[in-house]
C-alpha cells in the first residue's frame, strides 16, 4: 500500500538576521501577483507602487543575482515562476556601502516539465479600466540548458490619489491658492525579462539575462480641476495641462561562476544599463491671460557599467571572501524653462570602486562574521551657468556579526554594519530647479555624504522574530533655508548637513504560521527618531513614532477555493519634515482552481475599508514667510479580476514500475 504524509513547512524561516521566503511550497505561489506577494512579507511595504523596507535607508532588489533598476522587470514575474525570496537585513562588506537591505528573488530553474508557459490577464475596475497581460515561458532544451522568458504589457487610465492645497507666492507678489485634483494618466508600457543558463560542467555556470521597459505615459489634467486662486484679486484661474512622458531601459547581466577547487569558487557578475528615463516632450499650461512659469522640456540618458569578481574560500569551519567592485554612471539632463532664464544643461559622471574582504567562522559555541570594505567615489558635474564641480571621498565601512543557537528553538543574531547615504545629483547641482518673487531651490555643491552607524540585535523563538535597532545619522542632510545677498526678501532653499547627530531606533516583530488549511504572517514594526523644526518663529517637535501593523492570511475552505487576504494599519507619526495621519488597508483576493490547477480565477478587491488619508508639510522662508501643504488621497478602492491558465509538457522518461516507485514519489 502507499503511505501518506503530511507536514507543514515554515513560510517564513530566520537565518542570522536574514529571513527565507518558500514560495514555492506554500500558499504565495497562487497569489495573484509579486507585488501582493512582497507586501505580505514582514517589514516589506508596498504603496502606490513603490517598494521599501520599514527603518532601511536603501533596499536593492535581485532576480537570479542581476540587480534590478526599475521596477517593472518586477511585474513580468508571476508567483508560479518563484521558488525562494531572501530578505537580507544583515547586510556584509560584500554590497555596496550605500545599501542597507537586500532582497534576492529566485526563480525556478529546474522543472518536472520541458516546457512551461503561463498566461495571465488582470483588469483593473476603477474610475478607468486597467488592463495588464503577462505571458510567462520556461523552456528546458537539455539538462545543462535552461531558458526563461516573460512578457508584461499594461495599458489603461489611472486616475491620480491626491489633493494639494499650497500657499505660496508668485511673480506678481500674488498670495495664491494652488489646487490640482486628482490629475488622469494613461499608460501604455511594455517590459520583458529573458535568462538563459548554461552548465558548462560540473563546476561552471554561466548566465545571461535581459531586461527591458518600453513605456509611453501621458498626464492630462484637461477636464479636471487644476486651478490657482489668487487670493488678492479673488479670482479663479483654470489651467489645463499635458505631460508626455516617454521611457526606455535595458538591463544585461551576465554571471559566471567557477568552482577552482574542492574549497575554492571563483564568480563575476556584470551589468550594463542604458536609461532613456522621462524623456518629456511637452508640458504646457495656458488660460486666458495668464501663464505659468513652469518645466516644459527635460531629457535624461545616461548608462552604467557594473563589474564584480568576488573570490571565496570554504575550508573546514572557516570561510573567506575578497571581491572588488567597480561602477561608473554617466548621464546627462537637458531642461528648459519658459521664462527668461532659457536652458540650463547638467552633464554627470560618477565613478565608484570597492573593495572588500570578509571572514566567517562557525565555531561550536558562536558563529562569527566580520568584514570591511573600502569605497571610493569621485563625481563631476558640468553645469553650462557655472564650472566644473568634482567631489571625491573615500570612507571605511566595518561590518561584525554574531550568532549563537542557544537551544533548538531559540537563535540570536547581533551586527553592527557603517553605510553611507550620497546626495542625490539634484541636490548638489546649481540648477535653479524652482523660482517665484520670494524665493528659490537649488542645490548645495558642498553638501556631505550621510554616515550611518547601525547596531541591531535580532532574536527568533518558535517562529517569532525580534528585530531591535539602533541607527546613528552624521552628516544627515535637510533643507536650508537662508536669506539671498542680492535680496534680502528673497530666501534661498538649498540642502545642508545637520551638525548635531540624528539618532533612531527601530523595533520589529514578525510571526509566521503554517497549516495545510490556514496560513498567516503578522507584523508589527516601529520607529522613533527626535527631529526639531523652527516653522514661523515657532519649535515644532517631530518626535512622534511611526509605526505599522501587518497581518496576511490564507484560508482553504474548499477543495480548490481559497480566500487570501491582506491588512495593514500604520504609518502614523513623523518622518522627515511629513506629518502624516493614520491609515488602513485591506485586501482581500477570492480563488479558484480548475482543471487540475492549470486554469485560476481570481477576484480581488482592495482597499475595502475606504481609507482616507492625509498628510502635512512644514516648509519656513527666512522672512518668516511660512509655505504649508496638506495632502489628501481619495477613494483608492478598485476591483481586480485576474484569468491565468498554465501548459505544461512532461517529456520525461518514466520509469518501470519497481518497489522503489512509491519512494521516489514521496
Amino acid at each position: 500500500g502507499e503511505v501518506v504524509v503530511r507536514g507543514s513547512r515554515p513560510v517564513v524561516s530566520n537565518n542570522q538576521g536574514n529571513l527565507t521566503v518558500d514560495v514555492a511550497n506554500s500558499y504565495l505561489k497562487d497569489d495573484i501577483s509579486l507585488s501582493s506577494i512582497l507586501g505580505k512579507l514582514p517589514g516589506i511595504i508596498v504603496k502606490d507602487g513603490e517598494i521599501r523596507m520599514f527603518g532601511k535607508e536603501k533596499l536593492l532588489i535581485y532576480i537570479n543575482d542581476m540587480r534590478t533598476y526599475s521596477h517593472d522587470e518586477l511585474k513580468s514575474l508571476q508567483p508560479v515562476d518563484i521558488e525562494k525570496i531572501e530578505i537580507i537585513r544583515n547586510v556584509g562588506s560584500e554590497y555596496d556601502a550605500d545599501v542597507d537591505a537586500v532582497i534576492k528573488i529566485k526563480t525556478r530553474k529546474k522543472r518536472s516539465e520541458k516546457i512551461f508557459v503561463s498566461l495571465n490577464d488582470n483588469l483593473d475596475i476603477n474610475h478607468y479600466l486597467s488592463n495588464r497581460v503577462n505571458l510567462s515561458l520556461y523552456l528546458a532544451n537539455n539538462e545543462k540548458l535552461s531558458q526563461y522568458f516573460t512578457y508584461y504589457n499594461n495599458a489603461g487610465k489611472v486616475r491620480g490619489h491626491s489633493r494639494s492645497y499650497i500657499y505660496t507666492y508668485f511673480d506678481d507678489y500674488r498670495n495664491c491658492n494652488f489646487r490640482d485634483d486628482y490629475p488622469v494618466t494613461k499608460n501604455s508600457g511594455h517590459s520583458l525579462f529573458y535568462s538563459i543558463n548554461c552548465t558548462i560542467n560540473k563546476n561552471q555556470n554561466l548566465g545571461v539575462q535581459y531586461s527591458g521597459s518600453f513605456a509611453d505615459v501621458r498626464r492630462d489634467r484637461n477636464g479636471v480641476r487644476r486651478i490657482y486662486h489668487d487670493e488678492e484679486l479673488n479670482k479663479t484661474v483654470d489651467l489645463n495641462s499635458v505631460e508626455t512622458t516617454k521611457f526606455h531601459s535595458s538591463t544585461v547581466n551576465l554571471n559566471y561562476t567557477n568552482k577552482t577547487s574542492d574549497i575554492s569558487e571563483l564568480s563575476i557578475v556584470a551589468d550594463y544599463v542604458i536609461r532613456n528615463n522621462g524623456k518629456t516632450t511637452d508640458i504646457t499650461e495656458s488660460s486666458i491671460n495668464w501663464s505659468a512659469n513652469n518645466l516644459i522640456n527635460t531629457d535624461d540618458d545616461g548608462n552604467i557599467i557594473s563589474i564584480n569578481p568576488e573570490y571565496k574560500i570554504a575550508w573546514k569551519k572557516y570561510t573567506g571572501n575578497i571581491g572588488l567592485k567597480f561602477s561608473h554612471l554617466n548621464s546627462h539632463s537637458l531642461v528648459k524653462f519658459r521664462s527668461a532664464l532659457g536652458e540650463d544643461y547638467s552633464q554627470v559622471s560618477e565613478y565608484t570602486g570597492g573593495a572588500y574582504i570578509l571572514f566567517g567562522a562557525d565555531l561550536s559555541f558562536v558563529d562569527i562574521k566580520s568584514g570591511i570594505r573600502l569605497e571610493y567615489t569621485s563625481s563631476e558635474i558640468y553645469e553650462n551657468r557655472s564650472s566644473n564641480l568634482t567631489r571625491n571621498y573615500l570612507n571605511l565601512f566595518p561590518h561584525l556579526s554574531i550568532s549563537k543557537k542557544l537551544n533548538e528553538h531559540l537563535d540570536i543574531t547581533a551586527y553592527y554594519r557603517r553605510t553611507i547615504s550620497r546626495p542625490s545629483i539634484a541636490s548638489i547641482s546649481t540648477t535653479i530647479t524652482y523660482r517665484d518673487s520670494l524665493h528659490y531651490v537649488t542645490g548645495n555643491p558642498h553638501l556631505k555624504p550621510v554616515i550611518i552607524d547601525a547596531l541591531v540585535c535580532d532574536l527568533n523563538y518558535r517562529g517569532f522574530d525580534i528585530s531591535l535597532g539602533y541607527k546613528i545619522y552624521k552628516d544627515q542632510i535637510y533643507w536650508e533655508c537662508f536669506s539671498d545677498n542680492l535680496n534680502p526678501n528673497r530666501t534661498i532653499d538649498t540642502y545642508g548637513n545637520r551638525k548635531e547627530k540624528n539618532k533612531v531606533f527601530i523595533a520589529e516583530l514578525s510571526y509566521s504560521f503554517n497549516h495545510h488549511v490556514f496560513s498567516s504572517t503578522t507584523s508589527v514594526d516601529c520607529q522613533k527618531s527626535r527631529l526639531n523644526l523652527l516653522f514661523n518663529n515657532e519649535i515644532i517637535r517631530f518626535n512622534r513614532p511611526v509605526y505599522s501593523v501587518s497581518h496576511s492570511g490564507n484560508l482553504k475552505f474548499l477543495k480548490n477555493t481559497s480566500l487570501n487576504y491582506r491588512f495593514r494599519y500604520g504609518a502614523p507619526g513623523d518622518y522627515g519634515y511629513m506629518r502624516y495621519k493614520s491609515d488602513c488597508n485591506l485586501t482581500a483576493t477570492l480563488t479558484q482552481h480548475l482543471f487540475n490547477k492549470r486554469l485560476m480565477i481570481a477576484l480581488s478587491v482592495e482597499d475595502i475599508l475606504k481609507t482616507n488619508r492625509k498628510s502635512n508639510r512644514w516648509t519656513s522662508y527666512s522672512n518668516n514667510i511660512a509655505v504649508t501643504q496638506d495632502d489628501n488621497w481619495p477613494d483608492t478602492r478598485y476591483v481586480s479580476f485576474t484569468v491565468k491558465y498554465n501548459w505544461g509538457v512532461n517529456k520525461s522518461i518514466q520509469r518501470k514500475k519497481s518497489d522503489t516507485d512509491h519512494i521516489g514519489r514521496l
